[in-house]
């Protein structure tokens, strides 16, 4: 590879020792994977078996044996068979396959949650190659794995040059810092590796090798090419002979992408104290806006990006005219590390009252609850109640997403995942047996909190609806 010959206006972004080095953005048009990946589920009695682990397992809850030291859970309700996979207690990623009528297709959609707690959401559709139906168990059988049709990532990699060689990121996980050498590096991402090594091939490649334990779990190649507005990154893992082929065409990030501060001195706006982070996705440039009003009730807003306002020539500077006179001016902030708690569980911080007008339980309490206000840590959550009869009660709890925890008083494990930015999956178990399920999520403004789902009392589901309204 001549990179001498490069062009000017790729001077600064392509180092001539290291082309990889700069941003990159998926062509998710050109990916395949050859041989077709197939998923195999059998059956032998009540337990069942996929080929990507080696241990049978019930679809009881119960945890159970998966590949790299990893465990797995399953459940089903009737043409729905959901898994989840972690280690460690901390959940690694989810499957939903829902088999479509006559049990020739499924539609599977994978959550992957990085160390941070962001989650990223694909969808895939799988065709039956082998094995009859069973109308009353319809996965069973043999799976061809089609392509992505539908993700929330971005599809953006950024490679930055680190000594003798380079610092990967994407903006949904912190990445890995690694030396040509061969050597194993720690993988700050997580997830399936704890370590990385790096290789270099030739002048236009590298080779990337992810490791668990100090077993090879995957290799990438990555090749830029002569004219150094390609990259073709080739995967294989180590318990399949398929390998997956992606093209990334050399990208610009829109120049909103990144986290801004509010400049009170500057601005004419009830906002105070506050963040703004833009993010690119798929479907767009998104963003998520965290402060609070002039009385310090906190406002957390999200949502597809319009690009308002002006920004400055060397891109550090927004202005924002919004109606009333009213002037935010955001500045641009470094680079710093991914938030340790995901910003579900950041919105959820405050004290909230239940309104009891608009909540129900298809099951009442025994007692009818006059006031409920739940008070919000980023790791705990208090409850307390006030009763019509005069008394009261208080209860408190752990909080924390993607770990599950055990409840007090031996009620078995609760865990509670982030689906996206505001919405939250809590699912109980007792001894294999789902005892609740519900979903929360809070408003656009951050000021509404609504619990919906169903808990098990006296041997039946009881659907319920919790309305919490924020105080502060």
């Amino acid at each position: 590879m001549k990179t001498t010959i490069l062009p000017l206006l790729f001077a600064s972004a392509l180092p001539a020792a290291d082309p990889l080095i700069g941003v990159w953005k998926l062509d998710r048009s050109l990916t395949k994977t050859e041989p077709p990946v197939t998923f195999v589920l059998a059956r032998d009695g009540e337990f069942y078996k996929i080929s990507t682990a080696t241990s049978p397992f019930k679809m009881d809850l119960r945890d159970y044996p998966a590949a790299s030291g990893e465990t797995m859970d399953w459940r089903r309700s009737g043409p729905l068979y959901v898994s989840t996979f972690k280690k460690d207690g901390r959940v690694l990623r989810t499957y939903h396959n829902h088999v479509a009528p006559g049990g020739e297709r499924a539609r599977v959609i994978q959550r992957v949650y990085s160390v941070n707690g962001r989650v990223t959401e694909s969808e895939r559709l799988y065709e039956r190659t082998g094995g009859t139906v069973d109308p009353a168990d319809p996965l069973v059988g043999e799976w061809r794995v089609g392509p992505i049709t539908r993700s929330t990532a971005s599809g953006i990699l950024r490679f930055e040059s680190h000594g003798d060689g380079h610092r990967y990121i994407s903006q949904t996980d912190p990445g890995y810092s690694a030396a040509y050498d061969g050597k194993d590096y720690p993988n700050e991402s997580g997830g399936q590796s704890d370590a990385v090594s790096l290789r270099r091939v030739d002048a236009s490649t590298v080779e990337t090798t992810f490791k668990q334990g100090g077993k090879a779990r995957s290799v990438t190649a990555l090749t830029v090419s002569e004219h150094g507005q390609t990259m073709v990154m080739r995967s294989k893992t180590a318990n399949s002979n398929a390998v997956t082929t992606q093209t990334y065409r050399r990208y610009t990030l829109n120049q909103r992408a990144g986290i801004w501060k509010l400049n009170e001195a500057k601005s004419k706006t009830f906002l105070r104290n506050a963040t703004l982070r833009h993010v690119e996705r798929s479907d767009g440039l998104w963003f998520y806006l965290d402060g609070e009003d002039t009385t310090g009730k906190a406002r957390h807003t999200t949502g597809l990006s319009v690009e308002p306002g002006t920004i400055s020539a060397d891109g550090n500077t927004v202005v924002v005219d919004g109606p009333n006179g009213e002037r935010r001016v955001w500045e641009r902030q470094p680079e710093s590390p991914m938030p340790s708690a995901p910003r579900a569980e950041q919105v959820r911080t405050g004290v909230w009252k239940q309104d009891l007008g608009r909540s129900w339980h298809e099951c009442p309490p025994a007692r009818s609850a006059t006031e409920v206000i739940r008070t919000v840590t980023p790791s705990s959550a208090k409850v307390e109640t006030k009763y019509a009869d005069g008394t009261s009660q208080s209860a408190s709890f752990e909080l924390g997403l993607g770990i599950e925890r055990t409840r007090t008083g031996g009620g078995g494990q609760i865990l509670s995942v982030a689906l996206d930015a505001v919405a939250v999956e809590n699912r109980s178990r007792n001894d294999g047996v789902l005892t609740s399920l519900s979903h929360s999520t809070v408003s656009r403004d951050g000021n509404t909190l609504t619990f919906f789902g169903w808990n098990a009392q006296n041997g039946r589901r009881c659907s319920y609806l919790t309305v919490f309204d924020r105080v502060k």
